[in-house]
């Protein structure tokens, strides 16, 4: 199983610590190319109410599940995302390399239907039953839309327990990130908390940048935690990581 720490990509791909998940990807079934130059090129900072956060426009960009080194996913959470309804047997002969042949200890996998700067497929309960076949943890990251709750209804249906609240923000000039989009992030999970109570757990993020904010996720309902955004800071990160191990 994974911790209640989780670190979301792009820096789930290259950091790894003792006390927390990794999330690899997300990976697309084809290669999406562009990833660092579009990371540097539209990464920005950007303020609001006196309320900092990020901008970007990355859209999945990532070599291909075919490419993806082997020792990279080890001991983490594998990141998915569905172009194209044919891709899912693509990732199934990757899992079955990874998993049947017990080369990687993958902690689970986690579909992304929600990147706000690329189109993707939502995963079907026929997917979901798939990959279930090879004994781990489903994760769905949900966007931030109005029918947020009705798609846990329905995967919490297709037996999901799981689900990660939330992406980026979208918006017309790319995907939010960080303190800006967090007030609204915490009333969305306490909604689905009260909603689905312990039927499912959270992976709740956005702006998390001190133990205090990961507390206000857990009053909300959240179960594990997600940062990202905090790696742009190093002293609240060390802040952050020296607390949290105590």
């Amino acid at each position: 199983m994974f911790s209640p720490l989780i670190i979301s990509p792009p820096f789930g791909n290259i950091i790894n610590l003792d006390y927390a998940t990794s999330v690899c990807g997300t990976y697309t079934a084809q290669k999406r190319e562009g990833m660092y130059f579009r990371y540097l090129k539209t990464l920005r900072p950007v303020y609001k109410n006196g309320k900092n956060g990020w901008r970007n426009s990355i859209g999945l960009k990532n070599p291909g599940i075919a490419n993806l080194n082997s020792s990279k996913v080890n001991g983490k959470i594998l990141s998915i995302a569905l172009m194209d309804q044919k891709d899912i047997s693509l990732f199934l002969v990757k899992l079955e390399d990874y998993i049947t042949n017990q080369k990687y200890n993958i902690k689970a996998i986690e579909i992304n239907i929600s990147c706000p700067n690329a189109k993707v497929n939502l995963i079907t309960n026929y997917e979901i039953n798939l990959l279930k076949n090879f004994g781990l943890e489903i994760i769905i990251k949900i966007p931030p839309a109005k029918s947020y709750l009705d798609m846990i209804d329905y995967y919490s249906q297709c037996g999901v327990r799981y689900f990660h609240l939330f992406n980026s923000f979208p918006t017309k000039r790319g995907g939010v990130s960080g303190k800006l989009i967090q007030n609204l992030y915490l009333k969305l999970i306490k909604k689905a908390k009260d909603k689905f109570e312990n039927s499912i757990k959270i992976i709740g993020g956005g702006g998390i940048q001190s133990i205090e904010d990961l507390q206000i996720y857990q009053q909300q309902g959240a179960d594990h935690f997600s940062i990202a955004t905090l790696f742009l800071h190093p002293l609240k990160l060390n802040k952050f990581l020296k607390e949290y191990k105590k």
